[in-house]
């Protein structure tokens, strides 16, 4: 049966929760095997499921296999990206809030500048005058 390598370095070290370095200290010490998969950005080192699975009973990291490990690393990314744009969201309320308090307040001010007359110019010059004489 031939292997399935379909494992990021980054993916293991997520699921072992060790370092990328510390994978490829497994990787030269012969504990996993690598295949090179041409990538969007060159090749990339791609791990073996089976391998990692033997590695983590080794390790002592109880009855998941790898592929649960992977849903719950996943979901735990999610669940900070979700928390990262709560906190997001909500200090967007808050600007929102204070923006319409502003645009209310101009409205306001406006309806009453559209309520006065506009004084004539002998007005003006008139007032003009009186302060500045």
């Amino acid at each position: 049966m031939a292997k399935d390598y379909n494992i990021t370095i980054r993916e293991a070290s997520e699921i072992l929760g060790v370092s990328i370095t510390t994978i490829r200290r497994y990787i030269r010490s012969g504990q996993l095997s690598k295949v090179y998969v041409q990538g969007k950005y060159g090749n990339t080192i791609m791990l073996c499921k089976e391998e990692l699975d033997q590695l983590t009973k080794g390790r002592g990291q109880g009855s998941l296999t790898t592929e649960q490990m992977i849903k719950v690393g996943r979901y735990e990314e999610l669940k900070t990206q979700y928390e990262a744009l709560k906190r997001e969201h909500e200090a967007l309320l808050f600007r929102l809030g204070a923006i319409e308090t502003k645009y209310k307040e101009l409205e306001s001010e406006a309806s009453s500048l559209r309520d006065q007359k506009p004084k004539s110019l002998w007005t003006r010059i008139r007032e003009w005058w009186t302060k500045n004489i």
